[in-house]
């Protein structure tokens, strides 16, 4: 058949790209068929084999095919031979997670991906859905005490800054008043000089 045709046990780049080509014509029925003929165990030794199981799990997610995309991106995290798109597969699972209000199982996903990613753009897009679950939850001082904790609030001491008032404004705003005079009273003593002062103090 066509998988088996440009399909070798040591690369599948070439019914990858095949696949790929699928999507952009349009043609997801096509596109899944050689994914899912070259994400069988027999090929789980193969160059791309974990991007392909990743590019699988994706046409599920954008076919609406919720359950196969999530058992797919499961394989990825949990079977797959090397960890090349394990944290992306995590940010996956937590959207979903997340979209299906399953606030505890999406949290769990995004702080593996903050905590242990070493990739900055994947730890800030898992920070950022977290902190708009902890919104979602109204427990925003909940946020701010985890970021503070994994020291995951920026890298420079202006994005510290800039982090730490958002979050103390935000439990300001959610009308959790003792939780943000002790935020609000840290951010003042450890950034005495910043331009954010007068409205900390109004607060």
């Amino acid at each position: 058949d066509e998988v088996a045709k440009y399909t070798s046990s040591h690369s599948l780049y070439a019914p990858l790209q095949s696949a790929i080509a699928q999507g952009l014509l349009q043609n997801n029925k096509k596109k899944i068929e050689i994914l899912s003929g070259i994400t069988s165990v027999n090929y789980s030794s193969a160059e791309h084999y974990t991007e392909a199981l990743y590019e699988l799990g994706r046409t599920y997610l954008q076919t609406q095919n919720n359950s196969l995309a999530k058992t797919t991106f499961k394989r990825l995290i949990n079977d797959a031979p090397d960890n090349r798109f394990y944290y992306k597969a995590l940010l996956e699972l937590g959207m979903m997670a997340s979209n299906e209000k399953n606030f505890s199982e999406a949290k769990d996903y995004y702080k593996k991906v903050v905590e242990q990613s070493p990739v900055k753009e994947e730890q800030q897009t898992a920070l950022n859905a977290l902190e708009n679950i902890y919104q979602a939850e109204n427990k925003p001082e909940e946020f701010l005490a985890y970021a503070a904790d994994k020291d995951v609030t920026g890298e420079t001491e202006e994005e510290k800054e800039r982090f730490i008032f958002n979050s103390a404004e935000q439990i300001y705003l959610s009308e959790k008043y003792e939780a943000a005079a002790s935020a609000l009273e840290k951010f003042m003593e450890r950034f005495p000089e910043s331009k954010n002062m007068e409205r900390a103090i109004y607060y």
